[in-house]
Protein backbone atom coordinates (compact mmCIF):
# COMPACT_ATOMS: atom_id res chain seq x y z
CA UNK A 1 0.00 0.00 0.00
CA UNK A 2 1.07 3.73 -0.76
CA UNK A 3 0.68 6.53 1.32
CA UNK A 4 -1.32 8.07 -1.71
CA UNK A 5 -4.22 6.20 -1.02
CA UNK A 6 -4.62 7.97 1.94
CA UNK A 7 -4.57 11.43 0.19
CA UNK A 8 -6.81 10.62 -2.00
CA UNK A 9 -9.39 9.05 0.38
CA UNK A 10 -9.41 12.18 2.75
CA UNK A 11 -10.02 14.08 -0.92
CA UNK A 12 -12.99 11.34 -0.92
CA UNK A 13 -14.02 13.12 2.20
CA UNK A 14 -13.49 16.43 1.02
CA UNK A 15 -15.59 15.72 -2.13
CA UNK A 16 -18.72 14.39 0.07
CA UNK A 17 -18.65 17.82 1.78
CA UNK A 18 -19.93 19.34 -1.55
CA UNK A 19 -18.28 22.89 -0.34
CA UNK A 20 -18.49 25.83 -2.65
CA UNK A 21 -15.72 25.42 -5.25
CA UNK A 22 -13.52 28.36 -3.90
CA UNK A 23 -13.57 26.74 -0.18
CA UNK A 24 -12.67 23.37 -1.73
CA UNK A 25 -9.43 24.91 -3.41
CA UNK A 26 -8.52 26.31 -0.31
CA UNK A 27 -8.73 23.21 1.34
CA UNK A 28 -6.97 21.08 -1.11
CA UNK A 29 -4.18 23.48 -0.95
CA UNK A 30 -3.83 22.60 3.09
CA UNK A 31 -4.20 18.65 2.14
CA UNK A 32 -1.22 19.07 -0.57
CA UNK A 33 0.97 21.05 2.05
CA UNK A 34 0.40 18.46 4.06
CA UNK A 35 0.94 15.53 2.06
CA UNK A 36 3.00 12.72 2.83
CA UNK A 37 2.63 13.67 6.11
CA UNK A 38 2.60 10.16 8.29
CA UNK A 39 0.30 8.66 5.49
CA UNK A 40 2.71 5.65 4.91
CA UNK A 41 3.86 5.32 8.80
CA UNK A 42 0.24 5.24 9.67
CA UNK A 43 -1.07 1.98 6.74
CA UNK A 44 2.51 0.45 8.10
CA UNK A 45 1.25 0.72 11.86
CA UNK A 46 -2.23 -0.54 10.48
CA UNK A 47 -0.70 -3.49 8.71
CA UNK A 48 0.91 -4.23 12.14
CA UNK A 49 -1.95 -4.29 14.17
CA UNK A 50 -3.49 -6.87 11.08
CA UNK A 51 -5.89 -4.63 9.34
CA UNK A 52 -7.26 -5.28 6.36
CA UNK A 53 -6.06 -3.00 3.65
CA UNK A 54 -9.30 -0.76 2.70
CA UNK A 55 -9.89 -0.80 6.57
CA UNK A 56 -6.61 0.27 7.03
CA UNK A 57 -6.51 3.48 4.04
CA UNK A 58 -10.12 4.29 6.09
CA UNK A 59 -8.55 5.03 8.95
CA UNK A 60 -5.43 6.21 8.27
CA UNK A 61 -7.11 8.87 5.82
CA UNK A 62 -9.05 10.10 9.16
CA UNK A 63 -5.77 10.62 10.89
CA UNK A 64 -4.64 12.64 7.66
CA UNK A 65 -7.50 15.05 8.24
CA UNK A 66 -6.81 15.78 12.18
CA UNK A 67 -2.82 15.64 10.42
CA UNK A 68 -3.25 18.71 8.01
CA UNK A 69 -5.36 20.53 10.66
CA UNK A 70 -2.72 20.99 12.97
CA UNK A 71 0.38 20.96 10.00
CA UNK A 72 -1.83 24.32 8.95
CA UNK A 73 -2.30 25.48 12.60
CA UNK A 74 1.77 25.01 13.02
CA UNK A 75 2.53 26.88 9.64
CA UNK A 76 0.51 29.72 11.25
CA UNK A 77 1.61 29.89 13.94
CA UNK A 78 5.25 29.99 12.66
CA UNK A 79 4.65 32.15 9.79
CA UNK A 80 5.34 29.63 7.26
CA UNK A 81 2.11 29.19 5.79
CA UNK A 82 2.79 30.46 2.09
CA UNK A 83 0.14 28.36 0.48
CA UNK A 84 -2.57 30.07 2.22
CA UNK A 85 -4.07 34.03 2.84
CA UNK A 86 -4.07 33.91 6.87
CA UNK A 87 -7.63 34.78 6.88
CA UNK A 88 -8.82 31.73 4.88
CA UNK A 89 -6.54 29.93 6.10
CA UNK A 90 -7.57 29.93 9.51
CA UNK A 91 -11.21 28.66 8.78
CA UNK A 92 -9.92 25.99 6.81
CA UNK A 93 -8.31 25.09 9.84
CA UNK A 94 -11.73 24.63 11.54
CA UNK A 95 -12.91 22.88 8.00
CA UNK A 96 -10.18 20.49 8.07
CA UNK A 97 -10.76 19.85 11.71
CA UNK A 98 -14.67 18.81 11.22
CA UNK A 99 -13.86 16.87 8.08
CA UNK A 100 -11.92 14.68 10.59
CA UNK A 101 -14.18 14.61 13.00
CA UNK A 102 -16.87 13.29 10.17
CA UNK A 103 -14.74 10.81 8.93
CA UNK A 104 -14.05 9.33 12.60
CA UNK A 105 -17.56 8.80 13.15
CA UNK A 106 -17.97 7.02 9.71
CA UNK A 107 -15.31 4.34 11.29
CA UNK A 108 -18.05 3.39 13.39
CA UNK A 109 -15.67 3.10 16.21
CA UNK A 110 -16.22 2.15 19.89
CA UNK A 111 -17.19 5.41 21.94
CA UNK A 112 -14.90 5.14 24.31
CA UNK A 113 -12.44 5.27 21.60
CA UNK A 114 -13.70 8.24 19.98
CA UNK A 115 -13.51 9.63 23.66
CA UNK A 116 -10.27 9.64 23.62
CA UNK A 117 -9.64 10.44 20.88
CA UNK A 118 -10.80 13.66 21.45
CA UNK A 119 -8.81 14.38 24.44
CA UNK A 120 -5.77 13.35 22.94
CA UNK A 121 -6.15 15.81 20.39
CA UNK A 122 -7.51 18.59 23.10
CA UNK A 123 -4.11 17.93 24.67
CA UNK A 124 -2.32 18.48 21.84
CA UNK A 125 -3.65 21.23 20.81
CA UNK A 126 -3.46 23.05 24.48
CA UNK A 127 0.54 22.30 23.82
CA UNK A 128 0.60 24.25 20.68
CA UNK A 129 -1.01 26.63 22.74
CA UNK A 130 1.67 26.43 25.06
CA UNK A 131 4.75 26.23 22.48
CA UNK A 132 3.84 29.71 20.89
CA UNK A 133 4.09 30.74 24.87
CA UNK A 134 7.66 29.44 24.98
CA UNK A 135 10.59 31.88 24.19
CA UNK A 136 13.22 29.82 25.85
CA UNK A 137 13.30 25.86 26.90
CA UNK A 138 14.37 23.81 29.87
CA UNK A 139 14.59 19.44 29.61
CA UNK A 140 10.93 19.84 31.21
CA UNK A 141 9.37 22.56 29.67
CA UNK A 142 10.37 20.56 26.23
CA UNK A 143 8.96 17.28 27.16
CA UNK A 144 5.59 18.52 28.49
CA UNK A 145 5.31 20.28 24.91
CA UNK A 146 6.36 17.31 23.46
CA UNK A 147 4.17 14.42 25.16
CA UNK A 148 1.29 17.21 24.07
CA UNK A 149 1.83 17.92 20.65
CA UNK A 150 3.40 14.97 19.13
CA UNK A 151 2.34 12.18 21.92
CA UNK A 152 -1.51 12.60 22.50
CA UNK A 153 -1.77 13.54 18.61
CA UNK A 154 0.41 10.39 17.86
CA UNK A 155 -1.88 8.74 20.76
CA UNK A 156 -5.13 9.64 18.99
CA UNK A 157 -3.95 8.06 15.88
CA UNK A 158 -2.60 5.05 17.24
CA UNK A 159 -6.11 4.89 19.21
CA UNK A 160 -8.00 4.73 15.55
CA UNK A 161 -5.55 2.55 13.96
CA UNK A 162 -5.36 -0.03 16.59
CA UNK A 163 -9.29 0.11 18.03
CA UNK A 164 -10.47 -3.46 18.28
CA UNK A 165 -7.05 -4.87 17.93
CA UNK A 166 -4.49 -6.29 20.16
CA UNK A 167 -2.75 -2.93 20.13
CA UNK A 168 -5.12 -0.98 21.20
CA UNK A 169 -4.44 -0.62 24.68
CA UNK A 170 -0.33 0.21 24.03
CA UNK A 171 -1.57 3.43 22.08
CA UNK A 172 -0.81 5.92 24.67
CA UNK A 173 2.42 4.83 25.82
CA UNK A 174 4.06 3.37 22.49
CA UNK A 175 2.86 7.28 20.90
CA UNK A 176 4.66 8.95 23.90
CA UNK A 177 8.07 7.40 23.41
CA UNK A 178 8.09 7.77 19.42
CA UNK A 179 6.93 10.88 19.65
CA UNK A 180 9.67 11.74 21.78
CA UNK A 181 12.14 10.21 19.71
CA UNK A 182 10.64 11.34 16.10
CA UNK A 183 10.47 14.86 17.10
CA UNK A 184 13.58 15.31 19.12
CA UNK A 185 15.58 14.13 16.00
CA UNK A 186 13.52 16.63 13.79
CA UNK A 187 14.02 19.25 16.26
CA UNK A 188 17.80 18.43 15.75
CA UNK A 189 17.96 17.92 12.21
CA UNK A 190 16.25 21.79 11.82
CA UNK A 191 17.66 23.29 14.79
CA UNK A 192 14.18 24.40 16.19
CA UNK A 193 14.48 26.64 18.80
CA UNK A 194 13.18 23.75 21.37
CA UNK A 195 16.76 22.42 20.99
CA UNK A 196 18.69 25.64 20.12
CA UNK A 197 17.71 27.09 23.25
CA UNK A 198 17.93 24.20 25.51
CA UNK A 199 20.83 24.82 28.38
CA UNK A 200 23.56 22.35 26.83
CA UNK A 201 23.75 20.33 30.13
CA UNK A 202 20.42 19.41 29.39
CA UNK A 203 20.60 18.24 25.50
CA UNK A 204 22.98 15.35 26.79
CA UNK A 205 20.29 14.38 29.09
CA UNK A 206 17.06 14.71 26.87
CA UNK A 207 18.74 12.67 23.99
CA UNK A 208 19.95 10.22 26.55
CA UNK A 209 16.42 9.84 27.41
CA UNK A 210 15.31 9.64 23.56
CA UNK A 211 18.02 7.03 22.66
CA UNK A 212 16.27 4.94 25.63
CA UNK A 213 12.81 5.20 23.98
CA UNK A 214 14.68 4.10 20.56
CA UNK A 215 15.76 0.81 23.22
CA UNK A 216 12.31 -0.01 24.28
CA UNK A 217 10.95 0.00 21.07
CA UNK A 218 13.52 -1.75 19.36
CA UNK A 219 12.20 -5.42 20.33
CA UNK A 220 8.31 -5.27 20.13
CA UNK A 221 7.14 -1.96 18.08
CA UNK A 222 7.32 -3.10 14.02
CA UNK A 223 7.29 -0.15 11.96
CA UNK A 224 7.86 2.36 14.05
CA UNK A 225 10.79 1.07 15.71
CA UNK A 226 12.01 0.91 12.28
CA UNK A 227 11.61 4.37 11.61
CA UNK A 228 13.07 5.18 14.99
CA UNK A 229 16.14 2.93 14.50
CA UNK A 230 16.68 4.06 10.56
CA UNK A 231 16.05 7.36 10.42
CA UNK A 232 16.08 9.43 14.32
CA UNK A 233 18.51 6.91 16.11
CA UNK A 234 21.81 8.01 13.80
CA UNK A 235 20.48 11.92 14.39
CA UNK A 236 20.69 11.46 18.15
CA UNK A 237 24.02 9.11 18.50
CA UNK A 238 25.54 11.68 15.82
CA UNK A 239 24.45 14.38 18.12
CA UNK A 240 26.08 12.13 21.49
CA UNK A 241 29.27 12.05 19.79
CA UNK A 242 29.00 15.60 18.85
CA UNK A 243 28.84 16.35 22.52
CA UNK A 244 31.73 14.00 23.63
Amino acid sequence: MLGGEVFRRSLGHLAAARLAIEVDRLVVQALKAAAPGPCLLLLRVGQDADLEPAQAVERAAACFLAFAAFNLSDDLSDGDCDYLEQAPAQAVVLLLHTLFVEAVAALGLPRHVERAVLCDLLAAEEAQVLETTTSSWDANRLRVVTDGIAGRQWSAYLRIMWAGTPLEPRAPDVARDFSRVALLAGDIDSDDPRWTTLPPAQRRLVVEEALAGVERHGAVDGQLARFLTEECRPILERTLLDRA
